[in-house]
């Protein structure tokens, strides 16, 4: 469906009910889709890194914590060294 300006549709959705639920910005994750973000006028504003928590040593001092939600997967949650503890 590529070129038929679905996503563009969905993602002006999204981001009116965000200004419709005072939402300050709209900010997402891609790993192949940069230029069409930056078509829509989306700005790179991080690095985002990971790690695998199940072969990965933790850092000295990080505290791994798991959540589960009703009928989800388990989200990792990293805290200490001056995070906030968001997933």
């Amino acid at each position: 469906m590529r070129g038929h300006g679905v996503g563009r549709v969905l993602m002006r959705g999204a981001e009116s009910w965000a200004a419709d639920h005072d939402a300050a910005y709209v900010a997402l994750a891609t790993r192949r889709a940069d230029d069409f973000y930056a078509a829509l006028g989306y700005t790179p504003s991080a690095t985002f890194f990971r790690q695998d928590c199940r072969t990965a040593t933790a850092r000295p001092g990080a505290r791994f914590a798991e959540r589960r939600r009703p009928g989800r997967a388990a989200r990792a949650v990293v805290r200490g060294h001056g995070g906030r503890g968001r997933s």
